[in-house]
């Protein structure tokens, strides 16, 4: 499991669409000073099935980001993540 080692840090997700998180916010939960380069998104790849035997993930699975200014390994003011 990706949860076993690590930092981890929960953020409530409401509803489908595209996300930022801004350098500012990532600095407010402790990211500040974080190779932006090795901050990785997961999740469960949508909404939580009604019905048991419907399909669900194991695990958390690596979700796809873009991160803006990832490339000096440095986290800016202007940098951001979307997801």
């Amino acid at each position: 499991s990706p949860l076993s080692s690590g930092e981890w840090y929960k953020i409530s997700v409401s509803e489908t669409g595209v996300y930022k998180l801004d350098a500012g916010f990532l600095s407010s939960i402790g990211l500040g000073n974080k190779d932006p380069r090795s901050i990785k998104v997961y999740g469960y790849g949508g909404i939580s099935p009604q019905l048991n035997s419907d399909f669900r993930y194991g695990d958390l699975v690596e979700n796809n980001i873009f991160f803006r200014g990832e490339e000096d390994g440095n986290l800016d003011a202007d940098d951001y993540i979307w997801f």
